[in-house]
């Protein structure tokens, strides 16, 4: 500190310039424990990882050179240029502290900002699924309201025939509305309450046939990325089949050792190109499950299958 200030014989410890130097580096240590118990406990906060604190390692190392430096009096004596070395790697040292927890800080709250989204796509799905709900129930219930009072006028002029009609109607309807909306898999009915909407919109019948349900083996991702995709190409699919014939059916079972997911889809006059990029579109699932493989082909009803083998021979939790 003195020969920074033009001061000499800093050895002379009777000296007031002695004192201050002594006093300023005494400082200098305080402030650079301070910062250093400031930087520990932003780490704890934070919950950064152990690693991070290997960037001590470069302030630390430095403390630990001037303190076992002999004649370090001799040194800077002889030069002033060495004194501004120590300095400079002093202020350097802290300057990649600085910046370190500057891009640390600036991860996190990328880091919470994603979280941010992900909380706000979770809460627009509930939302999104209950209005579907809700739009759903209501509509099953005006037109079961508009029925059962025109089974009341049938019923007060006696029309035993057209009572009849509307009443198997009726039973046909909710019959086909439950299995739509009904099967052996909860994540599949979440999926399908979720696509009711627009499955109803485009006039496609849905059911399943979930003879198997243990897809412990799949991620829940993976798994709602499956059925989902089964929907998403019914729907497509079906958009230049006649409407009397729209149908999208979704299966599992289990053969052996060997799980199969699979939809049949009616359509019409598929190209081979979408039958390739139906393909791409699984793979992805496929290469994060070892022995899997998917199978499509172009039945002669006017029909696709689109079926995934996963083979397992002890299935385990992923």
């Amino acid at each position: 500190m003195n020969y920074l200030f033009n001061f000499y014989k800093t050895t002379q410890i009777n000296s007031w310039i002695y004192n201050v130097g002594l006093i300023n580096s005494v400082l200098l240590l305080m402030l650079f424990s301070y910062a250093f118990v400031k930087f520990i406990h932003y780490l704890e906060l934070n919950s950064f990882p152990n690693y991070c604190e290997i960037i001590f390692v470069f302030p630390l190392a430095t403390v630990f050179l001037l303190s076992f430096l002999n004649n370090y009096y001799e040194i800077i004596n002889d030069t002033a240029i060495t004194l501004l070395i120590f300095l400079c790697i002093l202020i350097s040292n802290f300057a990649i502290l600085i910046i370190f927890f500057l891009i640390m800080r600036s991860n996190q709250m990328s880091l919470h900002l994603k979280l941010a989204q992900y909380d706000k796509n979770v809460i627009d799905t509930k939302y999104n699924l209950l209005k579907n709900h809700y739009n759903n129930n209501f509509s099953f219930l005006h037109d079961l309201l508009h029925r059962c009072y025109k089974m009341h006028e049938f019923v007060e002029n006696n029309d035993i025939i057209h009572l009849d009609e509307e009443l198997n109607n009726l039973i046909d309807i909710t019959f086909d509305k439950f299995n739509s909306i009904y099967s052996n898999s909860l994540v599949l009915n979440y999926i399908i309450n979720d696509y009711i909407e627009l499955l109803q919109k485009n006039k496609i019948k849905i059911s399943s046939s979930i003879k198997y349900n243990d897809f412990n083996f799949l991620t829940l991702n993976e798994l709602t990325e499956i059925f989902s995709k089964f929907l998403d190409y019914g729907i497509l699919l079906n958009q230049v089949t006649p409407e009397d014939k729209r149908n999208i059916i979704i299966k599992s079972n289990k053969i052996g050792n060997q799980i199969i997911i699979g939809t049949i889809i009616t359509c019409q006059n598929i190209e081979d190109d979408l039958i390739k990029e139906i393909k791409q579109d699984f793979q992805p699932i496929l290469e994060n499950n070892t022995n899997s493989n998917i199978s499509i082909k172009v039945n002669s009803n006017n029909s696709i299958s689109i079926i995934l083998y996963f083979t397992h021979f002890n299935a385990t939790t992923k």
